[in-house]
């Protein structure tokens, strides 16, 4: 099962936005975007759908564009190669995001067809995405991860065992609640060497303190923070400071 965000032309392939999103839904895979097909204003410049709480182009595709971050990967529904300029500024978003780019057919554009990495059917890119993505994704994890491959796994996970709703909040709270674990686990160990009848015991404190790591990295990739960029710029700051021992 994937999340997926689907986009195209509303206003001139809704029919085939409509009967992508039904194949990827029968096979078990989340539509994060567009997640209504009955418009208001079918014929207009930008398509506003029924249910939709706003009415502000800016805020809709904003949603949008969110949902591309939230996705296991980007798929245009282009018939005839047809990409408009909101799914242009769409593949964009995914690029800088890292999110695969699928789509129907070639795009019009020859640059643009550099950046989709498979073109082809909704049942013959699930079955693509299945085969690289997932044995990528395990290579990475037997080997020693860098901050941007971690922030990538972490974030498949995260969507795999459906926590993908989590506000920055409420990761906040979780966070802070595993800091108090990982103080209690120092606490119990302050200042004591392990010796073998602790031996047991440490592993416990490996796991919480790989638990506060893991709630800091999703936390980041919630307010869409590149931790690699930022300790960088960090310390670039902290190199330029004088430091009293």
């Amino acid at each position: 099962m994937y999340n997926i965000t689907l986009s195209g032309s509303f206003r001139k392939h809704l029919k085939e936005i409509g009967e992508v999103k039904n194949i990827f839904e029968k096979e078990q895979n989340i539509i994060l975007s567009p997640k209504f097909l009955d418009t208001k204003n079918s014929q207009e410049e930008f398509v506003l759908f029924e249910e939709e709480k706003s009415t502000s182009p800016k805020t809709l595709e904003n949603l949008h564009l969110n949902a591309i971050s939230k996705s296991d990967f980007l798929y245009l529904v282009n018939p005839k190669g047809y990409i408009g300029n909101s799914a242009t500024m769409e593949i964009g978003y995914a690029i800088s995001r890292g999110i695969p780019i699928y789509s129907y057919e070639k795009s019009e554009e020859f640059i643009l067809n550099l950046y989709i990495e498979k073109y082809g059917d909704p049942k013959e890119i699930l079955s693509y995405h299945k085969k690289h993505y997932e044995k990528r994704r395990q290579d990475n994890f037997s080997k020693s991860l860098g901050l941007k491959e971690l922030q990538e796994y972490i974030s498949v996970k995260v969507k795999e065992r459906g926590f993908e709703d989590e506000s920055a909040k409420d990761l906040l709270v979780l966070l802070m609640e595993e800091v108090g674990e990982f103080a209690k686990a120092i606490r119990k160990y302050s200042g004591i060497k392990i010796d073998s009848e602790k031996k047991e015991k440490y592993p416990a404190l490996q796991e919480e303190i790989a638990d506060v790591l893991i709630y800091i990295i999703d936390l980041a990739n919630i307010l869409n923070i590149d931790l690699d960029e930022s300790y960088r710029i960090k310390e670039d700051i902290n190199d330029s400071r004088f430091w009293n021992k």
